[in-house]
This record gives structure tokens, C-alpha cells and sequence, in this order.
């Protein structure tokens, strides 16, 4: 991946990356060619000695122009821009600079928080959850809602120093709230009417579709796009009917007695970890379980496949 014959730019990166499908965004933008190098982030490919030779950071994008190795969207994108003169995106204009930097500083600890939300939500779906990781995601709506807030007062800006045309920061944010409206995770429309308006200006942008296309189906791919909590019913559902294909049984769900007889509790055992695998050809959950229960609060664990006869019930 590293050692490439080419005189063309090189983005090294994955398309469902949030900066690195805003770098990709630009120069398709710009109708500017570049070799786009596919780094396998879920078979751990960042992790590798290669890839961290060749950042040590161990992120995406990183950008190879020549012997010249760059990293950081941000940093990527401003070089790319000032390189190949596109004004339109990075003008000159000190005052409309400094606000696309002042974005720009921001943005890194604040609107990627969602997608550390997006990222504990996959985890949570394929069971790698954690305390830290449920406490997260219960305050996600406080999160999204504060960050829609600072981004409102940044489209605010009506002086002449706010550009009405797309820049750099707006292809950078847009990358990460577009994948919060498809999650269903934006507050409503006319809470914030500026994201909105802003929002409808910049999916009307070319190729907009093609970008986000890798990132909608990796989010349908794990059902991320509609889920929900699984909801109060007469009959609990089979833990099999919510692992296929949902995989929505975690931290803070509850099974019956029925989980192992040789435990006496007498309601229910509520799973404080577990690190599922689901075996979905074949209709069986193997994994390690932890659990306590309603009047057992010392924690047990299970290290066997999940059986038919547990019953999820909802905490409430």
C-alpha cells in the first residue's frame, strides 16, 4: 500500500472515515484526480507495523503526495486547496480564513464527539460495551443538542466575514452531521432552522450521494439506521428474534431464571458486560457473559452459547 509508482496524490483511507470522505468530497469537487488507497480499518489494517511506518498516528485520512506524507483532514485539505489554488474552498480573504480556522479548532473536540457516539453505538451493537461506553450514549441527546447549538451560532455569522458559499469547514462538518441525521440523532428540523437550511444547501452539492452512499450502507448493514430499544410487550422477545439481525442485547438488558438452573434467583439476572459473538448462519450466540441478579448481586459469568429459552425484558 505504502510503496506505489505514481505521480498522482494518494488519499490513504476508508470510505465510511468521516475526514477522509470530506478530503475524497474536494477533490471530486475540484474534478481533481487523485489514487484513492483503500486501508482496511475493521481487519485492524491502522494497526499494522506497515501502516504505523507509514503514520504513526495509526488514523485515516493520511495523504501521500511524492516522498511528502501528510496527515490530518484538516491539514490535508488546506494543502490540497492552497496547492491547486482553489480559492473557492479556501479563500483568501483573511477575515473568511480565520473563521473557516475557527471552525476548524473546534471542530476536532467537539462535533467529532458524534462520532465517538457513532463509533459506542457499534460497539454496543456487536457487544463491546462498557460502563464508561452506556454512560456515554445515555447523555447522547444532551451531546448532539449542545453541539447543534455552537454549530447554529456559527452559521449565524452575518457580516462579511462569513462566506455564503461552502468552504473547507462546511465539507468537514457536513461530513459529521450528515451521519448523524441518518442515525435519526439530529433534533428536530425547527429547533435549529440554520443547520436545516445549511443542511438541504450542501446535500445539494455534486456528488454528494456517491460519497455518503459507503456510509449509509455500513449503517444498514448493522441496522444502526433504525435502531431502537427494544420495546415492553406481554411476551418478551426471543433472544434469537433480537440478535437476528439487530444484535440489540447488552449491558443493562434483562434475562429470566431460565439463563442457568444451577443460580436460584428467583426473578431475573441483569447483564452488567457481555462480549457476544453471534452465529447467525447457524442461530446460536456464543460469548462471556456477566450477570447479577434482583436479590444475587455477586456477579457470575457464563462462558457457552446463549440458550433458546432466554427471554429479554426491558428495564422499565
Amino acid at each position: 500500500m505504502i510503496q506505489r509508482a505514481s505521480t498522482m496524490e494518494e488519499i490513504h483511507s476508508h470510505p465510511v472515515s468521516q475526514p477522509g470522505r470530506a478530503v475524497v468530497w474536494l477533490c471530486k469537487l475540484q474534478n481533481h484526480p487523485i489514487s484513492f488507497m483503500f486501508v482496511n480499518i475493521p481487519k485492524f489494517e491502522t494497526r499494522s507495523a506497515a501502516f504505523r511506518q507509514f503514520n504513526p498516528v495509526g488514523k485515516v485520512p493520511v495523504l501521500k503526495d511524492g516522498d511528502f506524507v501528510l496527515t490530518e483532514s484538516h491539514a490535508i485539505m488546506i494543502y490540497l486547496a492552497s496547492k491547486h489554488g482553489w480559492n473557492q474552498w479556501y479563500p483568501q480573504d483573511l477575515k473568511i480564513r480565520a473563521r473557516i480556522h475557527e471552525y476548524m479548532n473546534w471542530h476536532h473536540q467537539n462535533t467529532r464527539r458524534g462520532s465517538q457516539l457513532f463509533l459506542y453505538t457499534l460497539f454496543s451493537k456487536v457487544g463491546r460495551t462498557s460502563p464508561e461506553i452506556e454512560a456515554t450514549l445515555r447523555d447522547k441527546d444532551k451531546t448532539v443538542n449542545e453541539l447543534c447549538r455552537i454549530i447554529e451560532y456559527w452559521l449565524s455569522h452575518d457580516d462579511s466575514s462569513a462566506p455564503c458559499t461552502p468552504t473547507l469547514a462546511d465539507l468537514s462538518c457536513y461530513s459529521e452531521l450528515v451521519q448523524l441525521q441518518v442515525l435519526q440523532w439530529l433534533p428536530p428540523k425547527d429547533k435549529y432552522p440554520r443547520i436545516t437550511a445549511w443542511m438541504k444547501r450542501m446535500k445539494a452539492l455534486p456528488y454528494h450521494d456517491e460519497i455518503m452512499e459507503p456510509m449509509v450502507q455500513f449503517l444498514t448493514k448493522f441496522d444502526m439506521r433504525t435502531a431502537r430499544p427494544i420495546q415492553q410487550t406481554n411476551m418478551a422477545p426471543n433472544v434469537f428474534q433480537v440478535l437476528v439481525p439487530v444484535r440489540n442485547y447488552g449491558v443493562g438488558q434483562r434475562v429470566t431464571r431460565a439463563i442457568w438452573n444451577r443460580f436460584a434467583e428467583p426473578t431475573y439476572w441483569e447483564v452488567t458486560r457481555i462480549r457476544p459473538s453471534p452465529d447467525l448462519k447457524h442461530g446460536k450466540v456464543y460469548g462471556r457473559f456477566t450477570f447479577r441478579g434482583q436479590t444475587d448481586p455477586k456477579e457470575k459469568r457464563i462462558n457457552n452459547p446463549l440458550k433458546k429459552d432466554w427471554r429479554l425484558v426491558d428495564l422499565k
